[in-house]
């Protein structure tokens, strides 16, 4: 084996060990996800990420909310310790929580994160992707529409890099207080698999 093939092989084998272990200190057992377009020009969107999290290491402290949107991000908050910081690389945000105490190895807890997303849903045709980045999460996501402007076609895609195909899951129509809403679950969901609802409204 060549030299090039070595380092090239050294570097594929350190990026998946880092981005295996980058989010190792607690697994997301599931995760639910609401996206409440208030408007219908899409300026404003209140978004919650509902997360039960389990803890793999004694005393671990740190949990990381990630937000992928375009757009801006606004008026974060945590249900239960503080936002450490929050930071912006490209499309995604990174809200690093403080808990309240140190949890213990295999315990869980609940984390809420609350935020507004600005200038993210204006277009006719737009997207939500939900990624995973630990093992085994159950995955919901809400969309919820306003009455006014209704999702008029609907699909939902595993994405790999550049490639999209139809996933076997879809999302449904359902109503929230009165409101249409799109439903779309995955369980089970596997590292760092993507997937992509798409609307037209």
């Amino acid at each position: 084996m060549s030299l090039p093939i070595i380092l090239i092989s050294a570097l594929f084998f350190f990026i998946y060990y880092f981005r295996r272990n980058k989010y190792s200190d607690f697994d997301i057992l599931s995760r639910n996800e609401v996206i409440d377009l208030v408007d219908r020009s899409g300026k404003i969107a209140h978004y919650t990420n509902d997360c039960l999290f389990k803890s793999l290491k004694q005393n671990a402290q740190s949990v990381k909310f990630l937000v992928q949107a375009s757009g801006k991000i606004r008026n974060g908050k945590i249900n239960s310790g503080i936002i450490e910081n929050q930071t912006k690389e490209a499309s995604t945000t990174t809200f690093k929580i403080s808990s309240p105490r140190p949890i213990k190895k295999k315990e869980t807890f609940n984390g809420i994160l609350k935020c507004e997303l600005i200038n993210t849903f204006q277009n006719d045709n737009e997207y939500w992707e939900i990624s995973k980045f630990s093992k085994g999460t159950n995955i919901k996501l809400t969309i919820i529409f306003p009455n006014e402007r209704k999702p008029i076609i609907y699909k939902a895609y595993k994405v790999d890099g550049h490639k999209k195909v139809l996933s076997n899951e879809q999302p449904i129509l359902i109503f929230e207080n009165t409101r249409p809403a799109l439903l779309f679950e995955v369980k089970h969901m596997t590292h760092f698999e993507k997937y992509r609802v798409e609307w037209k409204w």
